[in-house]
C-alpha cells in the first residue's frame, strides 16, 4: 500500500472503487497482458472488482498518418517523438503504430499525435482502429494499467481546436438499430453534423470534438455491445470541397 493509502495493483486495500463516467466527453514492458493473470484465487473482492474495471477500460488504437508532403517521413517521426506516451504502451512497426492503455489516456495520445503531425496548409489524413484490447496479448507494465487519467485530454484538447472531417464505421456484434440511432444522436449533440452514407457516418467539426466523440462511442459500445471495432478516418486541410450530398 502506498504512503497516501491509495491502492496499488499489489494491495488489497482500496478506498473507492472507480466506475466509468459514460457522460464524459473528454478526451500502452512488463508482464504479459492476459486477463487470466489477474484471476488469482484468494485475492480480496475489492481488488477483483478494481482489476475488472481496469481491464474493461483497456483500449487499443492502431493508427497510421498520411501527410501529403514530400517531408512525410520527418513529419510522422517528429509527431511520434513529440507525443507524451508515458501513460500508454506503444509499438511502431512497418505499417502503423499501436497505443494500448486506459481508454482516456489512449484517446489523449492519438489526438495529440495527430495534432503534432498537422502542418498548416498540408493535407493530412489519419486512419484509426479502436477496439477492446482485453482479448489481445501484449506486454503491458503495471504502471500503464495504473496510470492516472485525472487530467486526461487536457493537453491534447488545448491545441486540437482546428477544423477537421471524419468518416467513422462501427463494427458491432449483436447490435440493434437503436444503437446506431443513439450513436448518431450523440454526434448531433456535439454539433458534428452527422450524415449517413453507405457503410459509414460522415462528420465535421473541430478535431478535439471528433476525438471526444470517438471516446463517447467507445463508452457506449462497452455498455451496450458484446464486442466492437471502431474505424475512423480523420482529414485536415483537404482540398476537396465539403460533401453536399450528405443526408
Amino acid at each position: 500500500m502506498s504512503s497516501e493509502g491509495a491502492l496499488t495493483l499489489r494491495d488489497c486495500e482500496y478506498s473507492q472503487l472507480l466506475t466509468p463516467d459514460l457522460d464524459n466527453a473528454s478526451v500502452g514492458k512488463g508482464k504479459a497482458f492476459n486477463p487470466g493473470y489477474f484471476q488469482i484465487p484468494g485475492i480480496c473482492h475489492e481488488r477483483d472488482l478494481l482489476m475488472q474495471h481496469i481491464l474493461n477500460d483497456i483500449t487499443g488504437c492502431r493508427f497510421s498518418l498520411y501527410p501529403m508532403s514530400d517531408d512525410y517521413v520527418n513529419i510522422i517521426l517528429e509527431a511520434l517523438r513529440k507525443t507524451d506516451t508515458s501513460k500508454v504502451w506503444q509499438r511502431t512497426d512497418a505499417m502503423s503504430t499501436l497505443y494500448l492503455g486506459r481508454q482516456c489516456n489512449v484517446m489523449s495520445c492519438v489526438c495529440a499525435v495527430f495534432s503534432n503531425a498537422r502542418k498548416e496548409g498540408v493535407h493530412m489524413a489519419g486512419e484509426f482502429l479502436f477496439s477492446d484490447a482485453g482479448q489481445f496479448g501484449a506486454d503491458v507494465p503495471d504502471a500503464v494499467l495504473q496510470a492516472s487519467d485525472e487530467s486526461c485530454g487536457s493537453s491534447s484538447a488545448s491545441f486540437a481546436d482546428y477544423p477537421a472531417y471524419a468518416k467513422v464505421s462501427l463494427c458491432i456484434g449483436g447490435s440493434q438499430n437503436s444503437d446506431l440511432e443513439n450513436i448518431v444522436r450523440r454526434a448531433e449533440q456535439l454539433g458534428l453534423q452527422p450524415g449517413i452514407v453507405p457503410f459509414a457516418i460522415m462528420l465535421k467539426g473541430s478535431a478535439k470534438t471528433l476525438f471526444a466523440y470517438f471516446s463517447d462511442v467507445i463508452d457506449y459500445a462497452r455498455v451496450h455491445m458484446p464486442s466492437y471495432t471502431l474505424q475512423a478516418t480523420v482529414s485536415v486541410n483537404s482540398p476537396t470541397r465539403d460533401d453536399t450530398d450528405r443526408s
